[in-house]
């Protein structure tokens, strides 16, 4: 049963055509012929059979593939000797199993493929009777069937077939018809008067049938008409004819009849093989890259072992990374495994010129491979063959360097020949056979600063002394190679720079991209060609991502920048990394590479007008905006917050809301979820507050800090919270003064004030800023009394207690918490009545009223058990750890610390974990393990510096402190006890005075400076019997005892000890 897609569209079976009742039947079988056993998705066919699908068209097609089965098996069964196609279904797929020959198209290109590898083995004679058979398959393809994808079969096909026409043309008149050919190309040329080909074949008739002056009057006729039509001159072909027929030489010459054996015999191995190279272009030695290097090597070596060497590299990346010095690097190096080098440039990115057409890339490769011009057919799947075959058994090393896409590659793949083949392409290359894809960043700085002195023809100096002049230089390249040689170039040609003057110009702040230039090639020229391969779409797009705010950028904030979907945007995003524009660190995460950025960023300032980026920027932060009040709601249920209308309304520069706003995209769904996204998008949100702050809205800068304060301190980015908090109040600040002459919205002004108040005094609190602190609490709680704000006036009380706690004024810390206490008992809170006796019972501790403290933290750890907050009950069992020492049991201590240390591995932060591992680390000290403790110590110290913790800074370096003293190392421990006293001191941590100032004075007794370990240790006693801290008294005077008894025989000592000031 054969099935015939060229004429009518059916089925025939012995000569006898059968029906299948409809167009859409029709147009699904020659849909699935034309690609006979390949699968073809259900959208794909649904694309093929409606212009304008029917909301019922997947089903639709289900139906009409079941009647062509169904007349399959009808017609089958009246022959049931021969075999019958079928038609199998996968997931979203169908598939015409059925022989290719079948399918008289296929058939038609199996003759037309067989006639030019007969031609080049030199049977001319059977090549054009093979040719002849293909063209009495041919009629016009779809016959009778409408539609824009039968068109473009149509178009297709018939430009297929007039290469295989052409093809036979050639090998006809090789044969030395010319009579014969002249009328039919006649016809062909006055159907393609474009087409030089055809014109130079009946050129070549009619100069063979004798007809010398028609030849002549044809190339002018053509000539004018290319001037005409197109503003160009005959090609180079049409010329040479034009020229051979001139000086009326023999026209066998122009036929190849003088071919004095097959061309294609040139290929295989004999005697006296010509081995081919010299087609590599010249570069300077290739610098690093050896992790790629390793990996193509490696490449090779796994498909030697395997009796084959692999088909395909494909190196990709973005223009200037130097994907062309790679392939011709490897070249250099590992070429001598190939006797034969072919270097061929595709020219998808050259400046002026065109990617070079599959066909001409061809013919170029098999004049490579000295194939006589004349032998070469002209349609592509035939010299693809030819190729192919005139390989042979060459062992080649081939180049194609600048592949616009796999469409172009496909056909100069040498197929099953022992041929290694590196394909460079500023795009992704997917979907070619036996490919092994290799993406090349840019350099290792390293390596960059190396590439730098050979382009340059520096020298590295012994001493080093230019390195970090050139680190910077390539740093500011970015370590794009390109960007490398053309700077390093620009140094050469100014004689009187020196590496100062060219980093400081790279360094303006007018841009680098101008000065990245060296007479000859500027880098906006690489980037200017990719950019302009891109439709109009993903131009905009690249110019519009440049607005992010930050290094990086996830899908939902493209969307919302671009103003598309979720599912647009990923699109136009996978495009943008095709072509090596965009880059993915890591999974749905986006960048650009620097310089690109900033190219993106001039183009997107010269192209796209204010107020469309204005309006990309806002929907940018309203997004951001969004998204970070909805992570905050998931992770922090419990704050106590303003909505955004409450911040918005009636303030000086509130701007209407926008209809569509929503979180675009996947939203978090739980509190991990958005506490991923708040780490993953912490630099771009502080960016967008920036940018709010600075351009407006304000009040949507100060709403984005109040949202971002949770997070902020939750993970200990205190530095970042001052700054953000500090403008958030100045900005409620103003609104409130400007405000008061009317009245109109003061209550809302001052009740943001007052939030942004209590989240800045946490931050400054977090810092050891505790002047600040007290004052910006106090003005939350006379603000949150004001507007009768009882959460507000609870929570800037219970501030109030903690920052009297954090500076040793434990008394005055119970008041504020107890109030604060009262308040929450109100409102039946049970977490906020947990926390409140959390701080009620560390207080109670420190002034030595143990048992009641234990009553209160155990009965704050109920609460926090009984709300699930895993965070909390971590950090209530470390004052409990704290409370168990106090009491004098160690072990129970080092327990009870070392179960909340597992729960805030889970559940804390990097400030719960270290408080709790210095909190164990004492314990550890104090039972005979002072190395541990050494160790867990030192752990902690860099992670408070790093958070700004300066109390816990100063809490660890007394620890340490204490500990260097134990182990009789005095003199480190007299070190880091006089940082913690400065550190101590400088941020009013009393009771950290106290304990450094104490141990400072043990310390000096032991090196015998009895006179000042008197002052430090007196000056501890009276400190903590000014601050009602009885334990801290009474360590410091058993300290003085000790020097008093050691000393009785200095009686001008002795009566200076034990007699406090009055």
């Amino acid at each position: 049963m054969e099935i015939h897609v060229l004429g009518p569209v059916g089925l025939v079976l012995q000569e006898r055509r059968i029906g299948l009742g409809s167009d859409k039947a029709r147009l699904a079988l020659a849909a699935l012929a034309l690609e006979v056993g390949r699968p073809v998705p259900l959208d794909t066919l649904v694309d093929r059979l409606w212009d304008d699908p029917p909301s019922r068209a997947r089903e639709n097609v289900h139906t009409y593939i079941s009647r062509i089965r169904r007349t399959i098996r009808t017609a089958a069964s009246a022959a049931p000797e021969l075999p019958a196609p079928s038609i199998d279904h996968r997931t979203h797929t169908y598939t015409l199993v059925a022989d290719p020959d079948t399918v008289d198209w296929h058939r038609y290109r199996r003759l037309a493929e067989r006639a030019g590898v007969v031609s080049a083995e030199g049977d001319d004679v059977r090549a054009a009777e093979l040719m002849r058979e293909a063209e009495r398959l041919w009629e016009e393809p779809l016959a009778g069937l409408s539609g824009l994808w039968p068109q473009r079969v149509r178009t297709s096909l018939a430009e297929r077939r007039r290469g295989v026409v052409a093809t036979r043309i050639a090998v006809e008149l090789r044969l030395g018809r010319f009579t014969e050919m002249a009328g039919e190309l006649s016809s062909l040329v006055e159907q393609y008067p474009s087409d030089e080909t055809l014109a130079g074949q009946l050129m070549t008739a009619h100069y063979g049938s004798g007809r010398h002056a028609e030849a002549l009057l044809l190339y002018q006729r053509v000539r004018r008409s290319l001037s005409a039509d197109f503003g160009t001159d005959p090609g180079e072909e049409l010329v040479r004819i034009h020229q051979h027929i001139l000086v009326r030489a023999p026209v066998r010459e122009l036929t190849g009849q003088t071919a004095p054996e097959p061309a294609v015999r040139a290929a295989e191995p004999r005697a006296g093989f010509r081995r081919v190279t010299g087609h590599l272009p010249r570069q300077t030695a290739l610098i690093g890259r050896h992790e790629e290097m390793r990996r193509i090597r490696a490449a090779m070596d796994t498909a030697s072992e395997h009796g084959s060497v692999v088909t395909l590299e494909s190196i990709s990346g973005m223009a200037g990374v130097g994907k062309s010095a790679l392939a011709i690097g490897v070249a250099d190096r590992l070429g001598d495994r190939f006797p034969d080098h072919l270097y061929l440039n595709l020219r998808a990115h050259a400046a002026g010129q065109e990617p070079l057409e599959p066909a001409d890339a061809l013919a170029t490769l098999l004049r490579m491979l000295d194939v006589p011009p004349q032998s070469i057919p002209t349609d592509v799947d035939e010299r693809a063959a030819l190729w192919r075959k005139a390989l042979g058994h060459r062992r080649a090393l081939i180049i194609l360097d600048d592949a616009a896409g796999p469409e172009q590659v496909r056909p100069l793949l040498p197929g099953a020949a022992e041929c290694f083949t590196l394909v460079t392409s500023r795009r992704r290359l997917v979907g070619l056979p036996g490919g092994r894809a290799l993406a090349l960043d840019v350099l290792p700085p390293d390596d960059a600063v190396e590439l730098f002195r050979e382009f340059a023809g520096l020298r590295a100096t012994d001493d080093g002394d230019d390195t970090g002049d050139i680190a910077e230089i390539v740093r500011l390249c970015g370590y794009l190679p390109l960007a490398i040689e053309i700077a390093a170039n620009r140094l050469s040609a100014h004689p009187s720079w020196n590496l100062a003057v060219l980093g400081e110009r790279l360094s303006r702040s007018d841009g680098r991209l101008a000065e990245i230039r060296d007479g000859y090639s500027e880098i906006t020229r690489a980037f200017e060609v990719s950019y302009q391969t891109l439709t109009a779409e993903e131009q905009s797009t690249f110019r519009l991502l440049s607005l992010q705010v930050g290094p990086e950028f996830g899908l939902s904030a493209a969307a919302a920048l671009l103003g598309r979907t979720v599912t647009g945007t990923e699109r136009l995003l996978e495009s943008l990394l095709q072509c090596h524009l965009l880059l993915e660190p890591a999974p749905h995460r986006f960048q650009f590479h620097d310089l690109l950025g900033e190219y993106a960023h001039l183009l997107c300032a010269g192209q796209d007008p204010e107020e469309q980026r204005e309006a990309a920027r806002q929907r940018l932060a309203g997004h951001y905006l969004r998204t970070a009040d909805h992570c905050d709601r998931l992770l922090y249920p419990r704050r106590i917050r303003l909505e955004a209308e409450e911040f918005t309304a009636g303030t000086s520069d509130s701007t209407p809301p926008d209809p569509t706003a929503r979180v675009r995209g996947h939203a978090p769904a739980d509190a991990s979820e958005a506490l991923a996204w708040f780490v993953a998008e912490r630099v771009n949100l502080l960016g967008v507050e920036e940018y709010l702050r600075t351009h407006g809205p304000r009040s949507q800068a100060a709403l984005l800090s109040h949202v971002l304060a949770g997070f902020l301190d939750s993970e200990c980015y205190w530095t970042d919270s001052v700054r953000l908090h500090g403008a958030a109040a100045e900005f409620w600040s103003g609104n409130v003064d400007g405000s008061r002459s009317d009245g109109s919205g003061r209550g809302r002004h001052e009740a943001g004030l007052c939030r942004a108040l209590l989240d800045l005094a946490t931050a400054y609190m977090a810092t050891g800023l505790y002047a600040q602190a007290e004052q910006a609490a106090t003005d939350a709680l006379r603000l949150a009394r004001a507007v009768h704000d009882t959460d507000a006036e609870a929570e800037a009380l219970r501030e109030l207690g903690i920052l009297h706690w954090h500076m040793s004024q434990y008394e005055r810390a119970l008041d504020f918490h107890k109030e604060s206490l009262a308040l929450c008992a109100r409102t039946g809170d049970q977490w906020r009545l947990a926390r409140c006796r959390n701080n009620i019972a560390i207080c109670l501790l420190y002034v030595g009223e143990h048992d009641a403290s234990m009553t209160y933290v155990q009965d704050a750890m109920s609460g926090f058990r009984a709300a699930d907050d895993a965070r909390m009950l971590a950090k209530t069992m470390n004052n409990l750890g704290t409370l168990y020492l106090h009491m004098g049991d160690p072990e129970l201590a080092r327990r009870t610390l070392e179960q909340a240390l597992r729960i805030a591995e889970r559940a804390g932060n990097r400030s719960d974990r270290a408080t709790l591992r210095i909190n164990l680390a004492e314990i550890l000290a104090s039972s005979g393990d002072p190395r541990t403790a050494l160790t867990m110590y030192r752990t902690a110290l860099p992670i408070f510096r790093e958070l700004a913790d300066r109390k816990n800074e100063a809490i660890t370096l007394t620890r340490l402190g204490h500990v260097y003293q134990d182990v009789s190392q005095t003199e480190h421990a007299v070190t880091h006890l006089h940082q913690a006293l400065a550190l101590s001191r400088s941020i009013g941590a009393t009771l950290e005075e106290i304990q450094a100032e104490r141990l400072l004075g043990r310390c000096e007794f032991a090196l015998g400076h009895v006179d000042a370990a008197v002052r430090h240790l007196e000056s501890a006693r009276d400190s903590a019997r000014r601050i009602h801290a009885p334990e801290e008294e009474g360590l410091a005077e058993a300290a003085l005892a000790e020097i008093r008894e050691s000393n009785t025989d200095d009686c001008e000592s002795n009566a200076s000890i034990g007699h406090p000031d009055p």
